[in-house]
């Protein structure tokens, strides 16, 4: 067989391939240049000191009453039996939320306030100590950013103080539990991953975006064998028109 003749059968073999898969490659391709949605996680507010009101204010704010305190988490992904995924950009993560009636200060304003908890007794794990320690800020809401392997751990009494610009503290809240709410939430996924008999991996290297954002900034996937599948479908049939390329370029060289 000369190499035209090679060429030619390649360049058969590859327009039969695109045939079968033309409609998939028409929409996969363009899936794979989608761009993945933004998270829309709300960044946490910094609590800093004012050193002009540190030398003149010496007015501690009110205290702040706790209304509710629940840890939660959330996976960053999950995959159904099928294969299909939905991924979300935030990540995995866990906090603790704490709803309250805000403190009150003579000079501080109730935007700028810091609070911070105290723990009492109870289940505190190592790896939760220093995230609880953070003095956050907030007025009728805190969320406490927490590791997401150690969020489940969590079951103890806190306290919490209200701080102003100046340092100075409020008198302790009344205790408080706090704990896991024992459910991990998955985005794409209504209920909880513990009573779901747990979600299969997105782990074989086949998944490409979506881009589809919505409310909590997340980007469906699709994933799994059937689709790993097809995606090798295309990326052979490219495969194959390259290699016609070169033996044609190589039967035009000879021929001259």
């Amino acid at each position: 067989m000369d190499p035209w003749q090679a060429s030619g059968m390649i360049a058969r073999l590859f327009q039969l391939h695109v045939a079968r898969g033309a409609l998939l490659g028409s929409a996969v391709l363009p899936l794979l240049a989608a761009p993945a949605a933004a998270c829309l996680r709300p960044a946490p507010l910094e609590f800093s000191l004012d050193p002009a009101a540190m030398r003149t204010d010496r007015q501690p704010p009110s205290a702040p009453v706790v209304l509710t305190a629940s840890a939660s988490r959330n996976n960053g992904h999950y995959c159904r039996s099928n294969g299909e995924c939905t991924v979300s950009t935030c990540g995995s993560g866990a906090a603790l939320q704490v709803t309250l009636t805000p403190a009150a200060d003579d000079q501080t304003a109730p935007d700028e306030l810091g609070y911070q908890l105290r723990w009492r007794e109870g289940s505190l794990p190592a790896e939760l100590e220093e995230p609880l320690r953070r003095i956050e800020r907030g007025t009728e809401l805190l969320r406490f950013e927490l590791p997401f392997d150690a969020a489940p751990e969590l079951d103890g009494t806190f306290e919490l103080i209200a701080i102003d610009r100046a340092g100075n503290e409020s008198v302790a809240s009344a205790p408080f539990h706090a704990a896991f709410d024992g459910c991990t939430r998955s985005i794409g996924f209504a209920g909880c991953a513990e009573d779901s008999g747990g979600a299969i991996s997105c782990a074989d290297g086949a998944c490409f975006e979506m881009g589809s954002e919505g409310e909590e900034g997340s980007a469906a996937l699709g994933c799994g064998l059937g689709q790993g599948r097809k995606l090798s479908r295309v990326a052979t049939g490219l495969s194959l028109a390259l290699a016609a390329c070169v033996l044609a370029r190589r039967a035009r060289t000879a021929s001259r």
